[in-house]
């Protein structure tokens, strides 16, 4: 033992000679940003456990091994059928269920109306669009997404959609992948004079960076540009984000000030108590543009 405890010692001196001197804080001491962040996360967490009527209810009841019954009940008794899986892409997120709902008490946002949904991974505010009366919807995603969308069309293949056009394609953001996507995945009979009424962002204003950003603000310039000989009175855009970093602030900034550069004016910023939904704290925010897009057809 003596021999250990000598051993030990020895090692000991050797380590203190070297580094010696050394201040230094306790391995997991957190500075003052770091507090910060954490009691952000904390209040995050806590605010996103008491929406009731988000995709966290999922997540307990995936958590439980209880089966999901992947539907969404419209408030006219009518239901959607989505496919839902565990991971980030092809899972419900709160601003799809939020942007669904606002579309509900805001009908005359997509009666009649071309939609498109960007990034729509499930797909459910298309859906949802298609149950409202809108004209036609598109579902739009990766391709890796398309399989998944294709399958929740043919589940909610009724005669309740039968005046619906509904499809779903990929599109890679961006004027080059935008005018791919006008060109070969829209129906032959909408290709020549088509341009969308509305689109709609759920959730794709993240901490990303400016080149993401940019991107989809050219695929909504390139989307929803006027055909020759066609005519909308007007475009809309509705994104429905959640602010989780203070990046995301920065991206919402620069999403406003590129549709401002194209035209789109920001017409209403709906929070807190104006949502259609109780106990929506203040990092979700709902956005509504607008940008008049007419041209004269030619004599």
């Amino acid at each position: 033992m003596d021999s250990e405890s000598d051993s030990d010692s020895e090692e000991e001196a050797s380590f203190l000679q070297k580094f010696g001197g050394v201040e230094s804080k306790p391995l997991f001491e957190e500075d003052e940003e770091a507090v910060k962040r954490r009691e952000r996360a904390i209040q995050q967490q806590k605010s996103v456990q008491k929406r009731s009527w988000g995709s966290n209810q999922h997540a307990l009841r995936w958590a439980k091994g209880n089966t999901l019954d992947n539907s969404y009940v419209l408030e006219n008794g009518s239901n959607i059928r989505y496919i839902e899986t565990p991971g980030q892409q092809l899972c419900l997120w709160d601003c799809a269920i939020l942007l669904a709902k606002f579309l509900e008490s805001r009908k005359s946002i997509v009666q009649g109306k071309a939609v498109i949904e960007l990034g729509c991974g499930v797909g459910l505010p298309g859906l949802v669009a298609s149950r409202l009366g809108a004209r036609e919807v598109h579902l739009t995603d990766k391709s890796v997404a398309v399989p998944n969308l294709q399958e929740e069309i043919r589940l909610n293949n009724s005669q309740e959609l039968a005046e619906c056009k509904l499809t779903a394609a990929s599109l890679e953001w961006g004027k080059k992948g935008a005018k791919q996507y006008m060109q070969s995945a829209l129906p032959t009979s909408a290709k020549s004079n088509h341009s969308f009424d509305v689109v709609l962002c759920s959730d794709l204003i993240y901490a990303g960076d400016t080149s993401t950003t940019e991107s989809l603000v050219d695929t909504i310039d390139e989307i929803t540009a006027p055909q020759k000989g066609g005519c909308s009175k007007v475009c809309e855009v509705v994104s429905c984000h959640e602010i989780r970093f203070q990046k995301s602030t920065l991206q919402e900034e620069i999403f406003v000030n590129k549709l401002n550069d194209i035209g789109f004016r920001k017409i209403e910023s709906v929070q807190g108590n104006n949502m259609p939904v109780e106990n929506v704290d203040a990092s979700l925010k709902i956005l509504l543009f607008r940008r008049s897009n007419c041209v004269e057809q030619n004599s």
